[in-house]
């Protein structure tokens, strides 16, 4: 079995949260407001995660 970390990303600006809608329909979480986020790569930081993530969407 594989353990995966994963991260969401909490982003405030401006008295409002960042949030992205997931469109496909393979997701539980379709069509649903999330935080960004996503998998962790080994060895690496959890805030650097969270930036790829942000920076990517």
């Amino acid at each position: 079995m594989d353990i995966r970390v994963q991260t969401s990303c909490i982003i405030i600006k401006n008295n409002c949260i960042a949030t992205i809608k997931k469109n496909d329909p393979k997701y539980k979480t379709y069509n649903k407001y999330i935080p960004p986020g996503g998998h962790v790569d080994t060895f690496e930081k959890i805030e650097n995660a969270c930036i790829r993530e942000v920076v990517t969407i």
